[in-house]
């Protein structure tokens, strides 16, 4: 049996609970806003109806939980989350936090109910139910409305106001009837609950994020080897974190050195990309943040997805396409460092960045072998861009590599001979405002409306 509220000593016959009755155990089950047991246990605890009339509806019989849910899971997240429903035996917690922006839940069915708290459960989101759809107070401060569909009508009968957000949750087939009060009552979408799990999960999860959904993704790569993309990135990474930003760095190059050691975190806790073994599906923004090494700059936070150095495994472009959705749906800015070569993960990389950044040194041979990459980049419909780096051996100009490569050239790099100093000390890459990198990271950022100080 699990308890989300505090849990209870173990309590036999004639031994005082935590309340100094023989029953503890049977009074906090009174207290508790859902119980998950099973089927045969739930009869025993029911015991004398008459102290709770409706004590059957917050009951979870584990044998009613999706056959291929990880029940134990599942109840560590009802644990977690402590999800509330508008019941009088929950008590004041759930009256206190009930008008918040948690997702809300309307429906009077608890085969229903048990389904979207499954589902709300898999989304990793807290959520708060009602049995009553006129209320009007949870009806506007739901950052979203799962409507089981036959309170469809009572909603429309309290004459709620329109708003965004509102999902109708059938069982069966809608009718014309259903359909009419829908678009009376400014329904967004209507779905069917057996079919619409994986749907669901997505509303969900972008509820609770809350964020406006339009993150930047910057992507650089090296024109050759010794180009200084790798410190470039971790610089584009800090300046955008000094403005307050939630920045998360990526590196996806397997075969570099690793930001995480650019940024001096090398030692440090944290998820790699190997630990990201889902395939599919959405990730929350923040959890993926707190896993992950991070550096505090200034007012913001920057968090670093690397690679596990005793690990040679190749990244899942899967795995890659959900760790830049979650940051693009955000609202932050995302950086990755892809590798020169082509391979499936840069490739799927490119084809998403809002830009694509080439970094290419002020010479001859960096010329020739940023041509060749620019090639791929137009096979990929890449949106370039090129910082030149110098100095020039021969005397080549920035723009003048802009104009050989047909590129925009957004900034330029100084020889800066304290940098790689300052990189073995542990000193951040663009830390210094006054800085040459600092200044083209800033110039870059604008050039995609991320917010730079």
């Amino acid at each position: 049996m699990v308890w989300p509220a505090r849990p209870a000593r173990r309590v036999g016959p004639g031994v005082p609970g935590p309340d100094g009755r023989s029953d503890g155990v049977r009074s906090r089950v009174l207290s508790a806003p859902f119980i998950i047991c099973h089927r045969s246990t739930c009869g025993a605890i029911h015991g004398k109806p008459d102290e709770s009339p409706d004590l059957s509806r917050r009951f979870v019989p584990i044998s009613r939980l999706h056959p291929q849910t990880d029940r134990r899971a599942f109840a560590a997240d009802l644990l977690a989350l402590s999800y509330c429903r508008s019941d009088p035996h929950v008590g004041h917690r759930t009256r206190e936090r009930a008008m918040d922006d948690r997702p809300l839940i309307i429906t009077d069915d608890d085969n229903v109910l048990d389904d979207l708290l499954r589902i709300s459960a898999a989304a990793g989101v807290e959520v708060t139910h009602s049995r009553d759809p006129g209320q009007r107070g949870l009806w506007r401060s739901a950052s979203l409305v799962l409507i089981d569909a036959p309170l469809v009508a009572g909603a429309v009968s309290a004459r709620l106001g329109r708003r965004p957000g509102v999902v109708v949750v059938a069982a069966d087939e809608p009718d014309a009837g259903l359909w009419e009060q829908c678009v009376r009552l400014g329904v967004d979408r209507t779905v069917l609950l057996a079919h619409s799990e994986e749907f669901l999960v997505g509303v969900l999860s972008d509820a609770a994020i809350g964020g406006p959904g339009d993150g930047r993704c910057i992507a650089v790569v090296g024109a050759c080897g010794g180009a200084g993309a790798s410190v470039f990135a971790a610089a584009l990474a800090v300046v955008a974190g000094r403005s307050g930003d939630h920045v998360l760095l990526a590196d996806c190059d397997p075969w570099g050195p690793g930001l995480d050691v650019v940024l001096g975190v090398e030692s440090g806790g944290g998820m790699r990309w190997t630990d990201l073994s889902a395939p599919s599906g959405r990730l929350p923004a923040e959890a993926l943040r707190r896993a992950l090494p991070a550096v505090t700059v200034g007012p913001g936070r920057l968090s670093v997805l690397c690679h596990d150095r005793r690990s040679e495994s190749d990244i899942d472009p899967e795995v890659v396409d959900v760790v830049l959705d979650s940051g693009r749906r955000a609202g932050g800015l995302t950086v990755v460092d892809l590798p020169r070569h082509p391979t499936p993960v840069a490739d799927r990389v490119l084809e998403q960045a809002d830009l694509t950044l080439l970094l290419a040194p002020a010479e001859v041979r960096g010329c020739f072998a940023a041509g060749r990459i620019c090639r791929r980049f137009a096979d990929l419909g890449a949106r370039p861009g090129l910082v030149v780096r110098g100095p020039s051996p021969g005397g080549l100009g920035a723009q003048d590599v802009a104009d050989v490569l047909e590129l925009p050239l957004l900034g330029r790099l100084r020889a800066e001979p304290k940098l790689a100093r300052d990189i073995e000390f542990g000193r951040l890459p663009g830390w210094d405002g006054r800085s040459s990198v600092a200044r083209a990271a800033a110039r870059v950022l604008a050039s995609v409306g991320a917010p730079v100080r």
